[in-house]
């Protein structure tokens, strides 16, 4: 709906806490246009609305690269929680009275009609490195921290909220975990009871503590590096109070929030979040959430291989460096927004480094800062390791200033990379890092530092003696004694322009052979017919052509008379080409 508190036409994660009720009879009303319930749905099978292959209701699939999604086959499925693992992904236009998805939204309330799900349940696996979907079964909230979770399940889960917005409008997952007494990232950006702000979340606020899950809800959980189980119990009831389990307002913190700038409103799209306490290690474990990805924008951190949203580390030292990881942004302006806690007691200062736009741009640890960035239809502007928050002492000058970089391709193939430095400082190598795409990079080569290492410039080059048979890009990364890491700008040189032909040889053929090359001709099946210049076809044949250099023997008849003869080859895509045969 458009009222206060409500949202507009979204996915909703929901389920039931009763068993022998179908979706038809349940969230379909039986199939009757009821208003103020129900949804109207869509789907590849029998009993629903419509038949669509865009389902409007679907089940999660545990898997890798954050599992899949999966089309509910028919509206006879019956919504039977009984291990907890019965969540839906539903899209509501409104009650059953809205049937298209331009008409306006409704309220509506999706009842169950069933057996209501009691006592304790079967225990729900989590798989390493996976999400699990769950759903509280019971008819009342759950207090999530005293659900039993065991081996390698974090203690955070994930709820999905329509009410952030981002530029795409589909909503987006907030994470809650023990780690800051179950409020919320990214929350509603901190703003507190200005909900009316665009896209801001006005259901879950960043200063309030979420533990229990309502009835009715599902949600996501993980186990980042070992598998896990989760088990329902009676116990595991309250009466809806919200109970704050533990405060940890006085913990060091750093949060990040990535804001669409649309029609000059600054809209929530995502958000991530740091902890820092020496209790905590650099590791990935039990006390890190990782990242559940979005359908619309992703803004989270990168470490050790994964995607996290909420990160546990040791306390904040000089150099620690958080590498930030975008997905799915849109080539338009956005806002970063920096909110730090307690950092400012370290005596340390930050610096945004773009490796884009090859920039550093201080961030403060005082006070709430913002820095507008933009994305552009230029790939390498969205790159996913675009942006890294770097924090060195106060006054700490900058190791190095790679001013600039060159490439190009030597007479034997060979591509030489060429790059100058003003103040060289305490530099502990630099690494020539190759691309095929311009986004991801790897370090081909390693340079130690030449002269003094304090202060002065230097011409440095450096040798790619393999690239790649394509377009190659380059950039350096320096690495300071500290740990701190700059890039260069990228350069590109252009893919080796290759010989390509069909051709004979020799000729004059020799003994009635006709030897034919196919050089970096594309891959498939290649017609031949060998005729004289009276039109008489003397030989028809076919070649398949697998390698870049190939070549093919074809004998003419004996007694062949000397003269000049006709061979027309007809390529897969039916281009012909036609070569001159003479014998002596």
């Amino acid at each position: 709906g458009t009222a206060a508190g409500q949202h507009p036409k979204s996915w909703q994660f929901v389920t039931a806490p009763v068993t022998d009720a179908s979706i038809f009879n349940s969230w379909m009303e039986g199939g009757a246009v009821t208003a103020g319930y129900g949804a109207h749905m869509v789907g590849p099978g029998a009993g629903f609305d419509a038949v669509n292959s865009l389902p409007s209701i679907k089940t999660y699939v545990p898997g890798a690269n954050d599992g899949s999604w999966a089309a509910v086959p028919n509206s006879a499925d019956m919504l039977n929680n009984t291990d907890g693992s019965k969540g839906y992904m539903l899209f509501v236009r409104g009650d059953r009275t809205v049937t298209t998805f331009n008409a306006p939204a409704k309220p509506t309330v999706l009842r169950a009609a069933g057996k209501i799900i009691t006592g304790p349940k079967n225990s729900l696996t989590v798989n390493a490195g996976q999400f699990q979907a769950v759903s509280n079964p019971y008819p009342s909230a759950v207090n999530f921290n005293v659900v039993t979770k065991t081996s390698g399940v974090t203690d955070a889960y994930y709820a999905w909220d329509p009410s952030i917005i981002g530029y795409y409008g589909l909503g987006a997952f907030q994470t809650f975990t023990f780690l800051t007494g179950y409020k919320p990232t990214p929350g509603d950006a901190g703003v507190g009871i200005q909900s009316n702000i665009p896209g801001v979340s006005p259901i879950y606020k960043s200063i309030v503590a979420y533990p229990n899950i309502q009835s009715g809800q599902s949600f996501f959980v993980s186990a980042p590096t070992l598998a896990g189980s989760l088990t329902f119990e009676e116990n595991d009831k309250v009466d809806g109070s919200i109970l704050v389990n533990r405060e940890p307002g006085d913990l060091a913190s750093m949060a990040t929030n990535l804001l669409a700038i649309i029609n000059n409103s600054k809209i929530l799209a995502d958000g991530n979040l740091v902890v820092f306490d020496n209790k905590y290690s650099k590791a990935i474990d039990t006390w890190d959430a990782l990242k559940l990805k979005n359908s619309g924008e992703n803004f989270g951190l990168k470490r050790h291989g994964k995607t996290i949203a909420v990160e546990a580390r040791s306390a904040l030292i000089r150099a620690d460096t958080l590498f930030y990881e975008f997905s799915n942004v849109s080539p338009q302006p956005y806002r970063l927004m920096f909110s730090p806690q307690h950092l400012a007691a370290t005596g340390l200062t930050a610096e945004l480094v773009d490796k884009y736009l090859n920039s550093r741009t201080p961030v403060n640890l005082m006070d709430t800062g913002y820095l507008d960035i933009e994305f552009t239809a230029n790939p390498n502007s969205r790159n996913p390791d675009r942006f890294m928050l770097v924090f060195k002492a106060p006054g700490g000058p900058l190791p190095v200033q790679i001013v600039s970089i060159s490439a190009s391709r030597n007479t034997d193939k060979t591509i030489g990379v060429n790059w100058a430095v003003e103040n060289q400082v305490n530099i502990e190598n630099y690494e020539v890092e190759r691309s095929a795409d311009g986004v991801s990079f790897t370090g081909i080569k390693t340079v130690l530092p030449q002269g003094s290492n304090n202060g002065n410039s230097i011409r440095y080059s450096g040798n790619d003696p393999n690239p790649l048979n394509a377009d190659n890009y380059y950039r350096i990364k320096a690495r300071s004694i500290s740990g701190q890491v700059q890039y260069s700008s990228i350069v590109k040189v252009n893919m080796l322009k290759q010989d390509v032909f069909i051709s004979v040889y020799p000729n004059p053929v020799v003994n009635g052979k006709v030897q034919i090359r196919f050089v970096n001709q594309p891959g498939g099946n290649y017609a031949m017919q060998l005729s004289n210049i009276s039109g008489q076809v003397l030989y028809r044949g076919m070649v398949k052509v697998t390698s870049a250099l190939q070549s093919q023997t074809i004998f003419m008849p004996s007694k062949t008379a000397p003269g000049k003869y006709h061979l027309k080859i007809i390529a897969p895509d039916g281009t012909v080409n036609l070569q001159s045969v003479f014998v002596e």
